[in-house]
């Protein structure tokens, strides 16, 4: 708990279906909604948010550009304007 408030987790069974970062035990789990998690803002939270964080990446072998290979690839549109914007982002 955090500052007298319930830390909310949300969990589910794992989807054999599923490949790449959403497979297996050692699946990425989304458990911070920063719309809602507004611990941020105090500077211990924060410390404790940073440490975790490079922790993690001390630890990981995968680089930034590992993640986003394993995405599914965008969906075609036949919108000329999104066609010419996607590039650009």
């Amino acid at each position: 708990m955090m500052a007298g408030r319930e830390i909310l987790m949300l969990e589910a069974p794992l989807d054999p279906s599923r490949q790449g970062w959403t497979a297996g035990p050692k699946a990425d789990v989304v458990d911070a909604l920063p719309y809602i998690d507004d611990d941020y803002g105090d500077p211990r939270v924060k410390a404790e948010v940073d440490r975790l964080v490079e922790e993690e990446m001390r630890r990981s072998v995968k680089k930034p550009t590992d993640f986003l290979r394993e995405l599914p690839p965008l969906p075609k549109f036949n919108f000329e304007v999104l066609n010419e914007s996607y590039p650009l982002v």
